[in-house]
């Protein structure tokens, strides 16, 4: 007898094939231990979460917090107001400058052709 008649062969691979079997059971037992591990923490992890939502939705604030924001708004309000009367005066300065570049252009021009 040789190693690859059927008789031999036959009961080899069932024993190899069993043994892979366990093998990847007892792997698939462990992955499904440690999944089940982590999924009990989850109550734990909500619980904790809840905690914190609640502790940053009440926290205390002071007397004088909304009286501080209202005057910030206000002051937010003023800054756009002159921050866009500044881009106005900016861009009438540069149109005058241009203004005047055309002119003295127009001056150094001429001023080579008077006769």
């Amino acid at each position: 007898m040789e190693w690859h008649d059927p008789i031999i062969l036959i009961p080899a691979l069932i024993a190899w094939n069993g043994f892979f079997f366990a093998l990847l059971k007892w792997f698939g037992y462990r992955i499904i231990k440690s999944m089940d591990d982590r999924l009990s923490t989850i109550t734990e992890i909500d619980r904790r979460l809840i905690h914190v939502e609640t502790s940053l939705q009440n926290r205390p604030q002071c007397s004088q917090h909304g009286e501080h924001m209202a005057s910030m708004k206000a002051l937010h309000a003023r800054l756009d107001i002159i921050s866009s009367k500044v881009d106005r005066i900016s861009g009438h300065l540069e149109g005058v400058g241009r203004a005047v570049d055309l002119m003295n252009q127009f001056l150094i021009e001429q001023g080579g052709n008077k006769r």
